[in-house]
């Protein structure tokens, strides 16, 4: 999604992408190819674009995935009538900074 997104940035010069995920830094070889499609398909579609791989084990690059692991203090149940009312504050005090 955000190399569609982006793409306006990506194309013009060439990037480096770090991944962590190292068994997938081979899909990017162009000597390589894959009988599974969906690795394919995201092989084909980044291929337009002039970028390097490299691998970057997770434990060192820090906290990048951090709003998928922030902790959950409180889970409140939403109604279709909230998040339809315009009046509904889901932060009564305002969203912390």
């Amino acid at each position: 999604w955000s190399t569609r997104k982006f793409r306006c940035y990506l194309d013009k010069r060439e990037f480096d992408l770090y991944t962590d995920h190292q068994a997938l830094i081979w899909i990017f070889i162009p000597s390589n190819r894959t009988s599974n499609a969906k690795l394919a398909r995201w092989a084909m579609e980044l291929s337009n674009l002039p970028f390097k791989v490299y691998h970057k084990p997770g434990t060192a690059m820090g906290r990048v995935d951090g709003l998928s692991r922030l902790p959950v203090e409180h889970v409140a149940a939403l109604t279709m009538a909230d998040l339809l009312n315009p009046n509904y504050r889901p932060f009564p005090e305002g969203p912390p900074v």
